[in-house]
């Protein structure tokens, strides 16, 4: 999936991302993907994506870190 991102400081930036969850907390969506840009695990405010695209590639297979693990190192209590 392709996405174009705004971060706080109101500069875009064009990710490519698989998606692994779909989660509200801190009063908002919230999208965990794996960032292909970063090779790690991404938390992208769903009110800041401006664009998505879908893109016909698979998933790459990769040794990632636990998703439980990143969840834990967030400083939100789910």
């Amino acid at each position: 999936m392709n996405e174009f991102y705004q971060k706080k400081t109101y500069v875009l930036r064009k990710r490519t991302v698989e998606p692994i969850d779909l989660m509200f907390y801190a009063f908002s969506w919230h999208l965990t993907a794996w960032c292909q840009l970063r090779s790690q695990y991404q938390d992208f405010n769903l009110i800041r994506i401006i664009c998505l695209n879908a893109v016909n590639e698979p998933f790459q297979k990769m040794k990632q870190m636990p998703l439980i693990d990143y969840m834990n190192m967030l400083s939100v209590n789910f």
